[in-house]
């Protein structure tokens, strides 16, 4: 039946108001994905995956409950998520439209962009049609549908409509509504109405693992250079069982258990190497061109420190960030503190592969370069500007910095890149970055899943867009596969030559 739907926003009586914008309660969104090309002089680029989320870096979750992006993506706690009282919850294992229903609203309300429900709810119309059409279902089972009052222009009311109908569906249906989860498919397809990589769904295990500093794996990080090609290895973990079996950065995973490893997505391969504690998994892997070899690795817990530093050239500090969550602003005091008192008299901040995490972990790390200044512009839903001020002192007296960005450096780490290179604070070396910003409020599921959803966009300080645009580099450097085979690091040294000339990259090569 075909119906038209109302566009008059109206009150949604069983789902909670969207929180208003909060900085420290909210998250920067990234979406960086699985992505590969190559490069123009014949080497593939390195766009990193990792082993623990299927994109980006590792991070750990964030301060003050606004949970930490990795992955490309902002990521709400486990704890946060609360239960059901709906007694139609759970059936067949899927949730019951008391959660739909707090989807709906969320975006209808909190989105940063006007939206349809007219769209929302043909696209939730549409999917359980085609869910339950897809398991062999008779027009019968399709009736509640078919039979929910047509849309009389009011969104609660037509909501209501298509609840009914979904709720009778999987009473009735209960194996059929725990097997194809139409449930995750009508939330997927009313956020995929919105056309924004930074509103997403993640399931209850996504949200547990990605809010978690380690894991249970072999501990590496992983490129994909071309769709046909097999992933190669761009970082191994230190201390990780994949350090112990040998493997290094250049190693290309041919196959897992078997099964190769060229046509599957970098997610898929993921989840291959990813198994619980103790038990065995055997990667294929080629070196230099060589015929692969198995290598049979025992996975165990692997940690990923969030920030780390060094000091190179006898004057050079390196501080790696690899994400903004909980501790990070205190772990990069520390190092900073550290360095200056072990002689460091100028930093190269390594954010490639950062891929945000929370505003006020991020305010609080950029007290150390941008003092007392913006590093950034809030845009929400009413189009109202909101500084993003730094928040703290910084750690050490201003000397001369490099930061190192990627393809895969997004969200709040784009925002301090821009910050800093827009007052003059830093020179970027690398490639540009990701272009996905944004802020985002998550919303927690009753079953442990949660989604999020954009109210917010920033610009750098001087007002210019980043979101699809990305931020690009004052020198442009590539780090290839070549680089990783050969154990080299172009980028880190050209940082080293800003900082101190051409002699300094002897002592980094």
């Amino acid at each position: 039946m075909h119906r038209r739907r109302g566009s008059r926003v109206g009150p949604l009586g069983w789902a909670p108001r969207l929180l208003s914008l909060a900085l420290a309660g909210l998250l920067l969104a990234a979406c960086t994905g699985a992505r590969g090309g190559s490069s123009a002089g014949g080497n593939a680029r390195v766009t990193p995956v990792d082993e623990q989320s299927g994109s980006g870096a590792p991070a750990p979750s964030s301060s003050g409950g606004a949970p930490a992006s990795s992955s490309g993506r902002p990521r709400p706690s486990g704890a946060e998520s609360s239960s059901s009282a709906d007694p139609m919850s759970g059936a067949g294992g899927a949730l019951s439209s008391s959660d739909l229903g707090a989807v709906y609203r969320t975006i209808v309300e909190g989105y940063i962009d006007p939206v349809e429900p007219a769209t929302l709810l043909r696209a939730a119309d549409a999917t359980l049609r085609e869910s339950s059409t897809r398991a062999g279902a008779l027009p019968l089972d399709t009736a509640p549908i078919d039979l929910a009052p047509a849309a009389q222009g009011d969104p609660d009311r037509n909501w209501q409509g298509f609840a009914r109908a979904y709720d009778i569906m999987i009473q009735k249906h209960p194996h059929w509504a725990g097997e194809a989860r139409p449930d995750r498919a009508v939330i997927r397809a009313m956020l995929a109405t919105l056309g924004d990589g930074h509103s997403q769904y993640m399931e209850a295990e996504e949200v547990r693992r990605m809010s978690e500093t380690g894991f249970t794996g072999i501990g590496i990080r992983m490129s994909k250079p071309a769709e046909n090609e097999a992933p190669v290895i761009v970082e191994v973990f230190q201390g990780s069982p994949a350090a112990r079996a040998g493997l290094r950065p250049g190693d290309r995973v041919a196959a897992v258990d078997g099964q190769p490893s060229q046509a599957r997505g970098l997610t898929e391969v993921v989840a291959l190497i990813r198994g619980q504690q103790g038990s065995p998994v055997v990667l294929s892997i080629s070196r230099g061109g060589a015929p692969g070899v198995d290598t049979r690795i025992m996975r165990g817990p692997v940690q990923t420190p969030p920030v780390e530093g060094s000091i190179r050239a006898g004057t050079i500090g390196v501080l790696r960030i690899r994400s903004f969550g909980e501790g990070v602003p205190e772990a990069v005091t520390q190092v900073l503190t550290q360095g200056r008192n072990r002689g460091a008299q100028a930093w190269i901040v390594d954010l490639r592969g950062n891929t945000g995490g929370s505003i006020e972990a991020m305010r609080r790390v950029a007290a150390n370069f941008v003092d007392a200044r913006p590093v950034g512009l809030s845009i929400d839903r009413a189009g109202a500007r909101e500084p993003i001020s730094t928040v703290g002192r910084p750690a050490i007296p201003p000397t001369p910095v490099v930061v190192l960005i990627d393809k895969e450096t997004a969200s709040g780490a784009e925002v301090l890149a821009a910050a800093m290179q827009e007052y003059g604070i830093a020179t970027l070396v690398g490639m540009k970055t990701g272009g996905n910003v944004g802020i985002a409020a998550p919303r927690p599921l009753s079953d442990g899943s949660a989604v999020q959803v954009t109210v917010a966009r920033l610009l750098s300080p001087a007002g210019a867009q980043i979101d699809a645009v990305g931020v690009k580099p004052d020198t442009e450097v590539d780090l290839t596969i070549t680089d990783l085979e050969r154990g080299e690091d172009p980028q880190l040294v050209r940082a080293a030559e800003v900082l101190l000339g051409s002699a300094a990259a002897s002592v980094l090569r």
